[in-house]
């Protein structure tokens, strides 16, 4: 079974060109690998909290840069980071194709040679790990969900999904029958796929009364019972695991196109004006704040010296965190930049993207700048969707070109992308 790497990667989308940098922290790059830390899927785990407990030490230094003749566009398929028996590998994917290079690298991963799918991979990958190997699940626009082998990318199986996949998937779940890839359909349907990729016909459940289609991503609770989604009728849906159906619904403040986070026993929406918590296991209302902001990505949620705290910028220049017991701001970060998407919380810092072309990191405690770094490249930092052309990553959903570009630091994780 593939372990995910060990040294970390900080990894960015950008420019008008599949584009990859990867950043180390040259002062320990001698010292030995930590322990493995998993980042299978997107946003670090199914509950999309973007948190790790790794350590990233700055400053970074840029160690390689990939280029890919993929069309421009705008990529929301984040990258995953894999060890593998050649090699630790970074997975991404770019247009029809998904690609996979040496972490150490850049370089094009040995062995390895997916096919071109039938339409653009439309939603971030994630890994499926069985008894019969591990395998990069994509999900494409036309509808194609397709496993690829993570050694050599051959393709294992792949099935059709009605209505194509825009937003939702695909997440890995736990069923009584075992587990399942569950995607989102743009026909307003949540499917289920087994590992052998046969779409399971007890699984299936409709959004809304007629079926509507997801705006968001899905995010699975801490117990992996409640799958939550929000649909295109400003509603969101709790979906019952186990049963395979509908668990609850709740009606928004208003309407997002951001995906939900879990934070401990809730999940978190936040919209154009509002951030509110639910109770996961049945939907009831916690608390709804102000965002005081556009929110241009799904918070991140972190506990952080015993407080649990949601962390989110928006595009009006400041950056929160918020208490998630009760939506309390516990500080704010003013006129850094005007912030696109998704943070990236450690122990030790928070990473956040900017429509500037930089990365910031922000101390978690205090919200005080500790280190940027200006992206070389002409265009703002957009587009990592984290509702699967919603907002995200580190970046929100826009036109641009498609990169890659990577950064990483001993005893790290991947944090995310950015598309220029």
């Amino acid at each position: 079974m593939l372990n995910s790497l060990r040294r970390a990667r900080v990894l960015v989308l950008c420019g008008p060109l599949a584009l990859g940098l990867m950043f180390s922290d040259s002062a320990r790059a001698q010292e030995a690998p930590a322990a493995s830390t998993s980042w299978t899927t997107f946003r670090g785990d199914a509950q999309r909290s973007g948190s790790s407990n790794a350590q990233l030490t700055l400053p970074l230094s840029l160690n390689w840069r990939y280029t890919s003749d993929a069309t421009a566009g705008t990529y929301s398929a984040s990258p995953l980071v894999l060890d593998s028996p050649s090699g630790q590998r970074v997975y991404f994917a770019m247009g029809r194709k998904v690609m996979c290079v040496d972490a150490q690298t850049g370089a094009t991963a040995s062995g390895w040679n997916a096919p071109e799918i039938s339409s653009t991979i439309s939603a971030p990958l994630t890994l499926l790990s069985g008894d019969d190997g591990d395998f990069i699940i994509s999900a494409a626009q036309g509808g194609a969900v397709t496993a690829f082998r993570a050694n050599d990318g051959g393709r294992a199986w792949e099935v059709q999904v009605q209505g194509g996949v825009s937003n939702g998937g695909p997440v890995v779940v736990q069923t009584p029958a075992g587990p399942r890839v569950v995607v989102a359909s743009n026909a307003g349907n949540i499917v289920a796929i087994t590992p052998a990729g046969q779409i399971d016909a007890k699984w299936r459940v409709p959004l809304g009364r007629f079926g509507t289609p997801p705006a968001t991503g899905m995010a699975l609770s801490e117990n992996g019972s409640i799958l939550c989604v929000i649909a295109t009728d400003g509603k969101m849906y709790g979906i019952d695991v186990k049963m395979g159906r509908l668990a609850w619904s709740a009606t928004l403040p208003n309407a997002t196109g951001v995906s939900p986070t879990i934070a401990g026993p809730n999940v978190v929406t936040a919209g154009l004006s509002r951030i509110a918590s639910y109770e996961a296991s049945g939907g009831a209302n916690k608390w709804a704040v102000p965002s005081r902001g556009t929110v241009v990505g799904s918070p991140a949620y972190k506990v952080v010296d015993g407080t649990p705290m949601l962390f989110y910028g928006t595009t009006e220049g400041s950056f929160y965190a918020l208490n998630a017991r009760d939506g309390a701001q516990e500080w704010k970060a003013a006129d850094v930049a005007s912030f696109t998407g998704a943070p990236i919380v450690l122990d030790n810092m928070v990473l956040v993207g900017t429509r500037t072309g930089s990365m910031v990191a922000l101390n978690p405690k205090s919200g005080a700048v500790m280190w940027q770094y200006r992206l070389k490249t002409e265009r703002l930092v957009t587009g990592n969707t984290n509702n699967q052309n919603g907002r995200g990553g580190f970046g929100g959903g826009g036109p641009g070109g498609g990169g890659f570009r990577g950064m990483s630091a001993e005893n790290s994780v991947p944090m995310a992308t950015l598309s220029l």
